[in-house]
């Protein structure tokens, strides 16, 4: 078995877990300690193939990840080094991340009960901002629950 074979297979058991960008098999197969030359062949295969695409990696990314608002979305898709084309197309309209942020909104009132407190109203602006979610889309979905945003 040659190194371009060992790379593929490698590639292969990487790309078994779950969907990659190719800049991770390109890191997976550059710790491996293959060579550029060989990285570079197992990649084109990859992507000939169909084992390999960014557009439909950053698709399955966004999809999985329904409660990400579209800040936190693109700062992992940038750092997994998809192309910022892809991100443009991948990353959901600012309708929908409100529609989003609503629904994850509604979801944290139902595990937490009513915001009858500042301390409440705090939590739920936090959790949303940790999401990834703008301060007005945020304030949005607060003030759509019927509540104001935290005083700050």
């Amino acid at each position: 078995m040659d190194d371009l074979e060992r790379a593929l297979d490698s590639a292969y058991k990487y790309l078994s877990y779950r969907a990659r960008s190719i800049h991770e098999v390109r890191e997976h197969l550059s710790k491996k300690g293959y060579s550029d030359e060989v990285i570079e062949e197992a990649l084109d295969r990859l992507m000939q193939y169909g084992y390999l695409d960014d557009l439909e990696f950053a698709r399955q990314f966004v999809r999985s990840k329904s409660d990400w608002g579209s800040r936190r979305l693109k700062y992992e898709l940038a750092r997994k080094r998809v192309h910022e084309s892809i991100i443009a197309q991948t990353v959901p309209s600012s309708d929908d991340e409100i529609s989003r942020c609503r629904r994850l909104a509604q979801a944290y009132i139902r595990r937490r009960g009513p915001l009858l407190d500042q301390t409440l109203k705090r939590k739920l602006w936090a959790f949303l901002m940790r999401r990834g979610f703008a301060s007005d889309i945020v304030e949005s979905a607060v003030k759509w629950l019927g509540q104001d945003a935290p005083d700050d």
